[in-house]
Order: structure tokens, then C-alpha cells, then sequence
């Protein structure tokens, strides 16, 4: 499923919710990869960086380099699908974004 930002607003009761979900734009979609990139520059460093198993490295790489190739990848912001945040990055990312899907 293509990038999508869902808000669930809940009523008085805390019960009855109204859920609404919205295709990101570019703007959006910019500030996410942007975001993502950013929190994960310092496993890049090399201080960091040799901390990191082979199999850490591997998939932080290929992560960061899906994320910098999603305005090449995809015409449409609307059909932007992230890649799956790796399991061992301790990172608030949009989680609901970073699925893969």
C-alpha cells in the first residue's frame, strides 16, 4: 500500500472513532525520507559505524540508499512505498510509514 498518513480522532465517549487516511504529497514524502536520513546519519560515522555487525551495515545501507532513490523510483508521490525501517534502529520514525507496504 502507497504512503499514506491515517489520523483517528476519537469522540467524547472514547469509544466511537472517526478514522481518515490521506496520500502524502511530495512535500510529505520529502519530509519523512528527509527525517529518516537524518536520525540515521550518525550509525554512519565511523565511531558508530564499526560498532555494527556486517549484517547491520548491509541493511542500514540498503535502507538510506532506498530512501535517497524515492524521487527516482516513483513519478507519483502518491504511490511512494518506504522501506521497512530495520528492526535494530532505535529511531522514532513514522512507524506506520516504514513498512515496506
Amino acid at each position: 500500500m502507497p504512503a499514506r498518513y491515517t489520523t483517528v480522532k476519537f469522540k467524547a465517549d472514547g469509544v466511537t472513532s472517526t478514522t481518515t487516511s490521506y496520500a502524502l504529497d511530495w512535500e510529505d514524502v520529502r519530509r519523512e525520507r528527509d527525517t529518516a536520513l537524518s536520525f540515521t546519519d550518525k550509525y554512519t560515522y565511523a565511531d558508530r559505524w564499526a560498532t555494527l555487525s556486517a549484517q547491520q551495515q548491509t541493511e542500514l545501507t540498503t535502507f538510506r540508499s532506498v530512501l535517497r532513490d524515492i524521487p527516482q523510483t516513483f513519478a507519483n508521490a502518491e504511490d511512494v512505498i518506504f522501506p521497512v525501517k530495520p528492526s535494530w534502529l532505535n529511531e522514532s520514525l513514522a512507524e506506520s510509514l516504514f513498512t515496506g507496504e
